[in-house]
């Protein structure tokens, strides 16, 4: 017995320290500037004034520069982040809203058949619960990462991060707009390379199952979206940011057929909400893209203009 109380004393307070050193990591990743936290701080400091407000995922985030926009716009989408979180993140904040306007949201081909939380990405779900209140259930994942920030840290940059004493900015491409700039341009893309993003995007967490139950409720979000701002008098624009030619000429036909029958769906009987559709268009070239599918802060310029254009035209044909 007494060797037990030994044991265990010992085992106490070789644990201790260890306690005290992850207690201590995770309260000084608590206080990192992230993605989710930083976009949210500097929202909410702009609310107020938004006229415009940018949703979708990170097509849209690296995509579109509210700096191109007339008036005050805000980038509220992120990576990843698909149309049941802009639907939550709409309903949490329109009220707070007075000014907006406008909704730009960007649909992808893989909008309307992947969630995030299903998917590859799935732990992003924990910071939108952390930070926004998003009702998630942790599902498959483990389940110390719902509580530990330590868990959600690239282990690799741990030692840089203590070297720094914790001062860290995660995401330093974040401008004070919520845009991600990205300044990297294409030098080359081939038909391979861009089917393997379309592949990525086919596979992301997808069974039939899934793919079956999203088909279902993304389109209800999105319905829900434009219902919450027409109630309001808001303006939503859906558009399809532009991609390299290798990668919407290889997409599966009946996927990209299925995308625009739900579109079609949405929109019949919408009495503010138009479509802007810049995927194919050819004022874009390779010096525009980062990758086959995500434009780089050259071509976020031209397609936020070419938004800013025609949401004037929009305004023009209300005000005749």
């Amino acid at each position: 017995m007494k060797e037990f109380k030994l044991f265990l004393k010992q085992g106490v307070l070789f644990l201790l320290p260890l306690i005290a050193f992850f207690g201590f990591c995770e309260y000084k990743f608590s206080t990192f500037k992230n993605l989710y936290n930083r976009k949210q701080e500097i929202f909410l400091s702009k609310a107020d004034e938004i006229e415009t407000l940018v949703l979708g995922s990170s097509h849209a985030a690296y995509g579109i520069d509210p700096d191109y926009i007339k008036g005050v716009a805000f980038n509220m989408s992120n990576v990843s982040q698909d149309l049941i979180l802009d639907e939550f993140l709409l309903s949490k904040y329109i009220d707070r809203l007075p000014k907006l306007k406008n909704i730009v949201i960007s649909v992808s081909y893989f909008s309307f058949r992947t969630g995030l939380c299903q998917g590859m990405e799935g732990w992003r779900c924990y910071s939108y619960q952390r930070y926004f209140g998003f009702p998630y259930k942790p599902g498959s994942l483990k389940p110390y990462v719902y509580f530990s920030l330590y868990s959600l840290t690239d282990h690799k940059k741990f030692i840089p991060h203590i070297k720094k004493k914790f001062h860290t900015n995660l995401f330093p491409e974040l401008q004070d707009n919520g845009f991600l700039k990205k300044s990297s341009d294409l030098k080359h893309v081939d038909i391979r390379s861009a089917q393997k993003r379309l592949r990525l995007h086919d596979n992301d967490g997808k069974t039939n199952e899934n793919i079956l139950r999203n088909q279902k409720v993304m389109p209800e979000k999105l319905q829900q979206i434009i219902n919450m701002a027409e109630a309001r008098n808001i303006r939503v624009i859906i558009t399809i940011l532009p991609t390299v030619p290798e990668y919407y000429k290889n997409k599966l036909p009946q996927v990209a057929e299925k995308n625009s029958e739900i579109l079609k769906n949405v929109m019949k009987g919408c009495k503010k909400c138009s479509l802007l559709d810049l995927e194919k268009n050819k004022d874009f070239t390779l010096k525009d893209f980062w990758d086959a599918d995500h434009l780089n802060l050259y071509g976020a310029e031209k397609a936020s203009k070419l938004i800013d254009a025609y949401i004037k035209s929009l305004n023009e044909k209300t005000a005749n």
